[in-house]
């Protein structure tokens, strides 16, 4: 038997038999590759977060952590680590192991009251939490974790109709590389919620879809509006922007700025915009008429600095009906003067930076959008 520096037989890991359980250390990416939070390991996460909100690993010390652990984790119908998928009997050292993968922590659990878990007896109750989306910053032993976390919540309204709420939570997980853990080599040191619905921009912006302004009240019923939040200018405070979905409805812009709403509306889809610069570019004509405009959001206001329109005039229009082989011809104005083509350029580069520029996109339900306001950081 060969014998490690600390005593102990190889294949032995603080008390574990890796080989009896299957274990074998992690292999970690190259640190050139980018950071995935597996499904394995975010459903882990929300369960924590489900048993406690606000966690650490000092946690396994609740003398009620057994028993939270084992029905959370080993005898849940509704999830199941990846490592006892299989299994419909989970011994109690592999419930162990499960127990220190997630937390870190090395517990011996009572032997007293049994020695394994049937887990075709499972039973649990069902709500609905997800992992909406989350990014990951490298720590010292392993990542911090910023995550919307979603439950969907069941309540009763006066009539007894049962509705659907999804509530969300913004939340700071710290994760340890670990590479004995079976959650994809990590294990969760602590879980933080944190509040953001103290700055009045989220309450101006829900107050603002739940009102019978006209930007909104088709919202309610057509799925093809979505919405997104955006940084368009540098204060801080993103925007929130709403694309109706088809081009005669355009597109808005809505902004929150010393306690006002404004808007801007883009007559159709399509504008580009400067991220944290404050400008709005507008090209999105048809049919040989294409105006543009150059929109600067400062202050809470919106103004437009620079203005074109390209087009194909009356004259070219009749000369190339009469010869099929008359070039497609622009005549090019900035505001109000005839200008050649490569002028007509220029006026719009002093003012605008294309290479900068990025599409205004929606990508939120209406339903969706309140709880993104709601975590947004």
């Amino acid at each position: 038997m060969t014998i490690d520096d600390e005593g102990e037989p190889e294949n032995i890991y603080l008390g574990f038999d890796l080989d009896e359980l299957g274990v074998n250390p992690y292999s970690y990416a190259s640190s050139s590759d980018e950071f995935q939070l597996s499904g394995n390991l975010q459903n882990a996460i929300v369960y924590l977060y489900a048993l406690y909100g606000d966690w650490d690993s000092s946690d396994v010390n609740d003398e009620c952590w057994q028993d939270l652990f084992i029905d959370s984790y080993i005898l849940n119908s509704w999830y199941t680590p990846d490592y006892i998928n299989d299994k419909s009997v989970v011994t109690i050292e592999e419930a162990e192991y499960v127990q220190y993968s997630l937390t870190g922590e090395r517990l011996y659990f009572d032997r007293d009251e049994q020695l394994s878990f049937d887990r075709s007896r499972c039973s649990s109750p069902f709500i609905h939490r997800y992992m909406y989306s989350y990014s990951a910053m490298k720590a010292d032993d392993g990542y911090t974790v910023n995550a919307i976390i979603i439950s969907n919540m069941e309540t009763c309204n006066e009539t007894g109709e049962v509705i659907v709420e999804p509530v969300a939570v913004y939340t700071e997980i710290s994760i340890a590389e670990n590479p004995y853990s079976c959650f994809d080599g990590y294990s969760v040191k602590d879980i933080k919620v944190i509040d953001t619905l103290d700055e009045p921009w989220r309450q101006a912006y829900l107050e603002f879809l739940n009102s019978d302004d006209p930007i909104i009240q088709s919202c309610y019923s057509d799925p093809d509006i979505t919405f997104s939040l955006i940084y368009l200018d540098d204060d801080n405070v993103p925007e929130l922007f709403i694309d109706t979905g088809f081009e005669a409805g355009g597109q808005f812009v809505v902004t929150y700025y010393n306690g006002t709403i404004n808007s801007l509306h883009l007559s159709r889809r399509g504008s580009q915009y400067i991220e944290k610069n404050g400008l709005i570019y507008t090209n999105t004509g048809h049919m040989d008429y294409y105006p543009l405009s150059i929109t600067e959001l400062k202050d809470g206001v919106f103004t437009v600095i620079g203005s074109g329109v390209s087009y194909l005039s009356e004259e070219d229009r009749d000369k190339m009906l009469e010869d099929e082989d008359y070039p497609y011809t622009l005549t090019y104005e900035w505001e109000g003067e005839i200008v050649t083509e490569t002028q007509y350029n220029e006026k719009i580069y002093a003012l605008y930076d294309l290479k900068e520029s990025k599409y205004l996109e929606g990508g939120y339900s209406y339903g969706d959008i309140f709880t993104i306001i709601s975590v947004f950081q």
